[in-house]
């Protein structure tokens, strides 16, 4: 079985950082894709040095069209395909939707289906002008 150590997103700068169980005294470990979409989803394309193809293009799209949901979860979809074909996940499915309560605002869910019958959960947001 494969573990990782968990990440946690803050919701309102999008920084990714270890889940520290304080009174454990210890980092807490998953064995879900949770991790694979985060890293997918938040790290942009081309910037991680070790493997410039990683990442999402999703943060590209600047503009608020009626198309710019779109565009996002295409990026967001490419950027996850190789946990599909890595066999982490049998699908993945990749909502994207302008916020009707704040304009500018894109939501996001991004939804791992995995062998074992679980669906893994990633939600957040892009801002577009």
């Amino acid at each position: 079985m494969l573990r990782d150590f968990a990440l946690a997103v803050d919701p309102l700068t999008g920084e990714v950082d270890f889940v520290y169980d304080e009174v454990a005294k210890d980092f807490v470990f998953t064995d879900d894709c949770r991790n694979n979409l985060i890293l997918s989803v938040m790290i942009a394309k081309g910037t991680y040095w070790a493997a410039p193809d990683f990442g999402s293009t999703h943060r590209e799209v600047k503009k608020n069209t009626e198309n710019a949901p779109n565009e996002i979860a295409t990026g967001i979809k490419e950027a996850t395909r190789w946990i599909v074909a890595s066999g982490r996940c049998l699908d993945i499915e990749v909502n994207a939707e302008a916020d009707e309560n704040e304009p500018g605002r894109i939501n996001i869910e991004v939804i791992g289906r995995q062998a074992d019958g679980r669906d893994v959960p990633f939600t957040t947001f892009l801002r577009v002008i």
